[in-house]
């Protein structure tokens, strides 16, 4: 699965991003470090969301689902902020 993130830096410097495939999976960071550890949690923490409401809506005995491992492969394309100024 390739997921596609959105990073972008405001004004202030802070880094904030959103899953395009995920909706709702939005999150920022003070550093490219921590936003790029928050996008991994907020992924695994929305797929693990997602499965269990499958896995809830599948008629039958209660089936586990245990958390496996994820690869992650990040490509960055930077984007600006604008700023708006006032006339």
């Amino acid at each position: 699965m390739k997921l596609t993130a959105q990073i972008f830096r405001d004004e202030d410097g802070v880094f904030y991003s959103e899953v395009e495939e995920i909706p709702g999976a939005i999150t920022q960071g003070d550093t490219f470090e921590e936003l790029e550890a928050n996008l991994q949690e907020v992924i695994e923490m929305s797929l693990e969301g997602l499965i269990q409401d499958y896995v809830d809506s599948i008629e039958g005995p209660p089936i586990e689902v245990e958390a496996g491992e994820f690869a992650w492969s990040f490509e960055v394309t930077p984007h600006r902020v604008k700023s708006k100024a006032k006339a």
